[in-house]
Order: structure tokens, then C-alpha cells, then sequence
């Protein structure tokens, strides 16, 4: 009985702590491409001070996960895709914080700010 509670202690925490933006490994660039898209949006979308928290931290965790699928080994095609379907969730989940008339706002931004395109490796 014991095996079977640590067991689903262990596995309850381990699809817990993969759904936390919170615990994904941020880095200089990351922080600081978070900071520049967020500047361009909030003077756009008139956001107040919570809702701006929480903004860029949707932001942060959506770079993060595009820093990772340009890392993977795969064809630009299959980087593209997997860039517009983030781009897809990015703004449905931004619909979670965003009124209606930010979110229009945000889309026609999103366009300009954040274009889905594929980081090519460099040509040494």
C-alpha cells in the first residue's frame, strides 16, 4: 500500500511540475526578449499593473518554448509548423488575460511584434 501511495505522490508531482511555466529554465536572452515584445504591446493594449505581470509571463513562457523548437533538429518545414501552432495557443491563451478589445489589438500587433519565422543555424 505504501509503493502504491509513492507512486502516485511521484507521478501526480511529475505531471504537476511539467505543466509549470514557472519551473522552465529561463536564461539572459529569454528574459530579455521577454522585456522587448512586452514594451511593444503594453503602451498598444493600456494594460493595469496585474494584468501586465501576468502578460509578461506568458510572454516569457511562450519564448522559452520557441527557443526550444528552433533548437530542435528537425526540417525548417516541420519548425514552421510547430511555430504557427504555438503561435496559435500563445493567442488563445492570452484570451484567458486580455479583455476583447485588447485581445482584437493584440492580434493585429502580434502580426508586426512576433512573425512565426524559423531561426536558421548560422553558415561557418
Amino acid at each position: 500500500m505504501k509503493y502504491i501511495y509513492t507512486l502516485a505522490f511521484a507521478l501526480i508531482t511529475f505531471f504537476v511540475n511539467a505543466q509549470d511555466p514557472y519551473l522552465q529554465q529561463s536564461n539572459a536572452e529569454a528574459d530579455a526578449l521577454t522585456r522587448v515584445i512586452s514594451s511593444k504591446y503594453q503602451g498598444a493594449l493600456g494594460m493595469p499593473a496585474d494584468q501586465v505581470v501576468r502578460f509578461n509571463n506568458k510572454i516569457e513562457e511562450f519564448v522559452l518554448r520557441r527557443q526550444k523548437i528552433n533548437a530542435l533538429d528537425m526540417t525548417t518545414r516541420d519548425k514552421l509548423q510547430l511555430l504557427q501552432q504555438l503561435s496559435h495557443q500563445e493567442t488563445a491563451e492570452m484570451a484567458n488575460i486580455l479583455t476583447r478589445p485588447q485581445l482584437q489589438r493584440y492580434r493585429e500587433l502580434k502580426k508586426e511584434i512576433q512573425p512565426v519565422q524559423v531561426v536558421v543555424g548560422e553558415v561557418e
